[in-house]
């Protein structure tokens, strides 16, 4: 058994990620994205809504480490640069799709989130096992635990994939279209684990291309539509009929649902 450095390792709200004036392009070609600012404390979501290929999954990716920024800065935690260990305890990302490199069951993928915290050779023990345990819990999928992760659905794999960062305990969770696979029910059920996380204190940026899915979540929007072309701030503000008519280019609706209890997002009639 290998014990934790850090059984618990609880968010506090002194962390903070910090994106000043970030930009991004790939090798002769023009910026995806420019003039990116934004700040992220625990505790606060931070929805990135816009059309395909407007760089919300490359910004992801760009704070993460996955690409470099070609401008501005990335500040985890008053950092600009960590360590690989100290980036892994401070951010957590739950990709869009997921291949299955091993054919490992559920629970122990589940547990590999806890890696940041072993030290080196060692390997999850009992109590790793029970944090992974419980994250299953949390996602309402121990069902799941002894299956092969590379024989379940593109679904369920989504949800074992957010059990996994859970486990991991992040500062700071990223989360790419965290909704893309799954059903209905599933699609409400995850965004409302998503905002429990924010709760407990996680900081929480989620890409996603429904405007509903910004306004169920609160806190703050970063609308991205064309390079250099963005709005950033409080989602009740800058989530409006005319911004999304904007966006996307066809007529929105802004409704408040008297049953939802809430502002909705609808299209008109086909």
């Amino acid at each position: 058994m290998a014990p934790l450095e850090t059984k618990e390792r609880q968010p506090t709200m002194s962390k903070c990620l910090e994106i000043q004036d970030l930009a991004f392009h790939y090798q002769n070609t023009d910026n995806i994205f420019e003039g990116i600012n934004f700040e992220l404390h625990n505790g606060e979501i931070l929805s990135l809504l816009g059309p395909n290929g407007c760089g919300k999954t490359t910004l992801l990716n760009c704070i993460i480490g996955l690409c470099k920024n070609t401008h501005g800065n990335i500040i985890i935690n008053g950092k600009t640069e960590l360590t690989g260990k100290e980036k892994s305890q401070a951010l957590g990302f739950v990709p869009q799709t997921m291949t299955a490199t091993f054919d490992y069951k559920v629970i122990d993928y589940v547990v590999c989130g806890v890696a940041p915290y072993l030290k080196m050779f060692n390997r999850p023990g009992k109590c790793e096992y029970e944090r992974a345990w419980e994250s299953l819990e949390t996602m309402k999928i121990t069902d799941l635990a002894e299956k092969s992760y590379a024989q379940i659905s593109g679904g369920e794999q989504q949800l074992v994939s957010i059990a996994r960062v859970l486990t991991q305990k992040p500062d700071f969770i990223l989360l790419d279209e965290p909704t893309s696979h799954l059903d209905f029910g599933n699609i409400v059920r995850t965004l409302k684990i998503i905002k429990s996380m924010s709760d407990k204190g996680f900081g929480i940026i989620m890409t996603t291309h429904n405007p509903d899915h910004a306004l169920m979540m609160g806190g703050s929007t970063l609308i991205m539509k064309d390079c250099g072309n963005f709005k950033f701030g409080n989602t009740k503000q800058i989530v409006t009929q005319d911004s999304l008519r904007d966006l996307y280019g066809i007529d929105l609706y802004l409704e408040e649902s008297l049953n939802a209890q809430r502002l909705t997002c609808v299209a008109p009639k086909l």
